[in-house]
């Protein structure tokens, strides 16, 4: 059991490393969107996902990408 939780958080970590990574060298935003997009999706179990981003002036939420 404790193994296997062991195992589990250190896949986690790889992934959330991967994020890391990719937002370091990856000059594409909407290449960067889709890997965290995926990678939140593999994170969480979730069958979807949907991200916003801040507008320029923070005043409103835009629609940046959705994944089923």
């Amino acid at each position: 059991m404790l193994k296997t939780t062991a195992n589990h958080l250190f896949r986690r970590l790889e992934q959330l490393n991967g994020i890391g990574a990719a937002l370091s060298r990856e000059r594409d935003i909407e290449r960067l969107l889709e890997n965290i997009l995926e990678a939140a999706k593999a994170l969480t179990g979730a069958d979807g996902g949907t991200l916003y981003r801040v507008t320029d002036d923070q005043a409103a939420l835009r629609f940046e990408i959705m994944r089923t």
